[in-house]
């Protein structure tokens, strides 16, 4: 029997996501002889795959290709997993299609499993298996060296992409409620869309042109932007260099931004809803937790709903959290340690090969790995 994952590995979240979850599995000794990675944009990847697909292999899919390639990939031979990631709680019926055609379903979150079940999955064909944090990239252990007892900036630090989704209108009044015009406070903004680079008419550079005119219009004075790609270790110097994650999104299938700012000891001040809610709860007592409303999601609520938070709720958080700066530091190091020891890729590449084995007792087909 063999594991094959389908996806792409890429810098944004999904194919983060599929790159570090396949070097986990492929870890693991023994069990990293029996599992194949595949890009399904690769006409190479595809031959090899058909070529010698066998009937007692597992293929776990990380999206759905065929939504984007027409017809491209056929149904495979074998058991077929697939991986669910979404923010909404109303989901779209050619999505719940795409799920309905495999034997189970994975999801990171227990807020995630709700969803489908409240969509109409069968609770018995889903599995949660959580994502994780590359704890050795992303680690608190030099945070002080970057501590500078003659520099009272307070650097207020945004990982998201700049959408609708993120909060951005609220995030943007909030902190020009709370530090706008403040010269010993800055905003630091990674947010551009990455993907957005694929599509025509300059769209990502008009997308980074709105968002400092919507910092502009705020009242922000003081805003830093970082664009194009980072590595993991710039990244980890960013949020070592920062003193809070501010994070108010209003739905996540996971966080990946946030849970690696909490691995690095970063203080955060984040909404708790959705996928996110999966690894904040264990440590929400640590962090700064930002008061949320639900509203509609989509048109009408078409999509469910999500959560938003208000102007004032994200000034008074980041206000609170710097004024307790020493505090929340010492909180960020303890939440650091119970994210790093339980939400590691290994712990995730673990949940999936304990849901995996009990899934082929349960299909009588014998796991030879």
């Amino acid at each position: 029997m063999q594991i094959n994952l389908f996806g792409q590995r890429n810098p944004l979240g999904s194919g983060r996501h599929f790159g570090e979850f396949c070097d986990a599995l492929k870890s693991l000794n023994l069990i990293g002889d029996s599992i194949n990675e595949y890009d399904y944009f690769k006409d190479f990847d595809y031959h090899a795959f058909i070529a010698g697909a066998g009937g007692n292999d597992v293929n776990v899919h990380f999206f759905d290709i065929n939504s984007i390639q027409d017809n491209h990939w056929p149904t495979l031979p074998g058991v077929n997993v697939h991986w669910a990631i979404f923010e909404s709680t109303i989901l779209q019926s050619d999505y719940l299609a795409w799920l309905n055609e495999a034997q189970f379903i994975l999801v990171p979150s227990a807020w995630g499993k709700g969803v489908l079940i409240s969509n109409g999955m069968p609770a018995e064909r889903i599995d949660v298996v959580p994502e994780g944090v590359n704890s050795d990239r992303f680690h608190p252990y030099l945070r002080k060296n970057y501590q500078n007892a003659n520099d009272d900036m307070y650097r207020v630090l945004v990982v998201s992409k700049f959408e609708q989704r993120k909060g951005f209108p609220e995030l943007l009044e909030g902190y020009a409620q709370a530090f706008g015009t403040d010269n010993s406070a800055q905003l630091i903004l990674k947010s551009d869309n990455l993907w957005m680079k694929s599509l025509p008419n300059n769209s990502y550079d008009k997308d980074i042109s709105r968002l400092s005119q919507m910092a502009t219009e705020a009242g922000i004075k003081n805003a830093v932007f970082l664009n194009g790609v980072m590595s993991d270790q710039d990244m980890t110097h960013l949020y070592n260099a920062c003193d809070v994650l501010l994070f108010p999104s209003r739905a996540e299938g996971w966080g990946l931004p946030l849970i690696e700012a909490m691995a690095s000891g970063l203080p955060v001040a984040t909404t708790c809803y959705s996928g996110h809610s999966e690894f904040l709860e264990p440590v929400q007592n640590y962090v700064g937790i930002i008061d949320h409303k639900m509203v509609p999601m989509g048109t009408d609520g078409c999509e469910g709903e999500w959560a938003k938070a208000e102007a004032d709720d994200i000034s008074a958080c980041l206000v609170n959290m710097r004024t307790n700066r020493n505090h929340f530091q010492r909180l960020a190091m303890e939440a650091a340690s119970t994210i790093r020891s339980n939400y590691s890729w290994r712990n995730a590449a673990e949940a999936f090969i304990t849901a995996i084995q009990a899934r082929m007792e349960l299909f009588k087909v014998s796991i030879n790995i």
